[in-house]
């Protein structure tokens, strides 16, 4: 693939007759990146979370919006926001919950699009910060998010038994909202 040809853009956001598309795509890129942490290589967990129907319904919630990551038209990564997501009863707050691409496209500056998109999301929004979850055994992501001004400040475990314990820890990163100017959002 001639990387330098390539378009990369963020779709319209996703609808709910397309979730079984968005399905789809979940499906494949999950077992990609987190078989390992299942015991059942997270057979249970795809098909509780990634079903068209429970797409459908996600998809349809007031302050959630999906989003493809899009190379040369075709989707190869989504992000999942919810608007109005507080982060330990601290008002303002934009959760980015789900941000994932197929192993082949990363490093073509797809996540930095989606997460520059949520900050500005955010500030149109008026929210005072974004924050998300990411696994404390996932080193990239967190220097990722690092990158891109997040901090940790907090944790939380995950209690699904079909997973396996030393991958339940979560930390809790958040970014301050700030304009072009550097100013933060209050």
């Amino acid at each position: 693939m001639n990387r330098s040809t390539e378009y990369i853009e963020i779709s319209a956001p996703v609808r709910a007759d397309q979730a079984a598309e968005l399905s789809a795509l979940y499906l494949t890129i999950y077992p990609q990146h987190y078989q390992h942490l299942w015991y059942d290589n997270g057979v249970w967990y795809q098909e509780h979370t990634y079903n068209t129907d429970q797409l459908r319904k996600e998809i349809a919630e007031a302050d959630v919006q999906f989003y493809y990551a899009c190379v040369d038209g075709k989707p190869v990564g989504y992000m999942k926001m919810k608007l109005n997501s507080d982060l330990a009863n601290e008002p303002g707050g934009l959760q980015v919950e789900r941000l994932y691409f197929l192993n082949e496209f990363t490093g073509l500056g797809l996540g930095t699009l989606l997460m520059n998109y949520a900050h500005a999301t955010a500030l149109r929004y008026g929210r005072n910060y974004t924050w998300l979850h990411v696994m404390d055994s996932n080193v990239n992501a967190i220097a990722f998010y690092e990158k891109h001004g997040y901090k940790s400040v907090g944790e939380t475990h995950l209690t699904y038994s079909q997973m396996k314990p030393h991958y339940r820890r979560m930390l809790q990163m958040k970014r301050a909202i700030t304009d072009e100017l550097g100013t933060i959002n209050h």
